[in-house]
């Protein structure tokens, strides 16, 4: 469940601004799941489950810390749709074939469950080796495996990517090893 919440924010990757990488350790739907906070509400009228206070999740290489978590569910007790708000809340995982962790912050995350898409809204920045993506909001569509970052007002920062120059291997730049 959480899995969903944190997977796929290899929003560079799918912007290009850096290597095709998978969206998250494959075993890490496979670990328990540990949530630490300060407080914790269930609202089975509303279907909802509140974490409140440092909140630290993890699952596998997954992490996300942030003041407040909410999970809201169907009437099967299914995930719709969960919201991470924060100062900002952050997040963090370790791809398959990466040894660099993607990185993520923003004030607000929200994944939707049934379309798997991720959004960061508010001072969103999305980095991996050093590449960064930052934006008002960015959007990430797992099914799609595509994503986008935008300013959402006209007062808002425009968007900004930075992409480090790639080290070359021994054999591309013709050097012995």
């Amino acid at each position: 469940m959480i899995r969903a919440v944190a997977i796929g924010l290899l929003c560079l990757s799918a912007l290009g601004a850096l290597p095709r990488t998978a969206p998250a350790l494959s075993t890490d739907s496979q670990q328990p799941l540990h949530i630490e906070a300060d407080r914790a509400e269930l609202d089975e009228t509303r279907r909802v489950t509140v974490y409140e206070g440092s909140v630290v999740i993890v699952q596998g290489s997954m992490r996300i810390n942030a003041n407040r978590v909410d999970f809201y569910y169907d009437e099967d007790r299914a995930l719709e749709k969960a919201v991470a708000l924060g100062k900002p809340a952050r997040y963090e995982q370790l791809p398959d074939d990466s040894d660099e962790p993607v990185r993520a912050k923003a004030r607000r995350m929200e994944y939707y469950a049934r379309k798997n898409i991720l959004y960061f809204i508010e001072d969103a920045r999305v980095t991996q080796s050093g590449d960064t993506v930052t934006g008002d909001r960015i959007t990430y569509d797992m099914e799609r495996n595509k994503a986008k970052a935008e300013r959402v007002n006209k007062d808002d920062q425009r968007i900004r990517v930075i992409i480090q120059p790639r080290k070359e291997s021994n054999e591309a730049s013709g050097q012995k090893p």
